[in-house]
């Protein structure tokens, strides 16, 4: 009897309900609830912010194109790779070490060539670059963790080869003449 009692107390009680009245408080319960699941869903991932090394390099290799396609202007040729024409660095792991890894740049277009922010001797953490005269090549190899801020904000700057496109994974970036992108 008391089962009775209670199934026509819930009948009496969602019979005088309207329907639409309890659709309306269903969503306005689950709507926030779904709009912060959407919206975690969709939201951007955070960027690490620049480390001031990865600022420094950027504007390095800015400063450097720039004296390079001033120097290209003057002259009408890149300025020449030292050596046979590979890769050049103030310390290099692939080709000439020389302080004037970039010939005839600075002090005219640029005061002085600059060096990688880690200051340290190992060939493989430098700015290197390569140019037969019609193109050039400027990059940084293996720069700590910028790839993942540059890949973010700047990903024109990675290197089509070794900036995570290409067979290796992201560990250069830099600036290009369009002959020069697949060196």
């Amino acid at each position: 009897m008391l089962a009775v009692q209670r199934g026509r107390a819930a009948v009496q009680l969602f019979g005088s309900v309207n329907p639409r009245t309890v659709l309306r408080t269903a969503v306005a319960l689950l709507l926030p609830s779904l709009l912060v699941i959407c919206a975690y869903a969709v939201a951007p991932e955070q960027t690490p912010p620049p480390t001031p090394r990865t600022l420094q390099r950027v504007r390095d290799l800015t400063d450097l194109r720039n004296a390079i396609e001033a120097y290209r202007t003057d002259r009408g040729r890149y300025p020449e790779s030292p050596g046979s024409g590979g890769w050049a660095g103030l310390y290099n792991a692939w080709g000439i070490s020389t302080p004037n890894w970039i010939s005839d740049v600075a002090p005219r277009y640029i005061a002085t060539l600059p060096r990688e922010p880690r200051e340290d001797a190992n060939g493989a953490n430098q700015y290197v670059y390569k140019s037969d005269g019609t193109n050039f090549k400027l990059l940084v190899f293996y720069p700590e963790q910028d790839c993942e801020v540059i890949t973010k904000l700047r990903p024109e700057l990675l290197d089509p080869i070794r900036g995570g496109g290409g067979p290796y994974p992201c560990h250069a970036y830099g600036f290009w003449s369009p002959g020069a992108t697949g060196w």
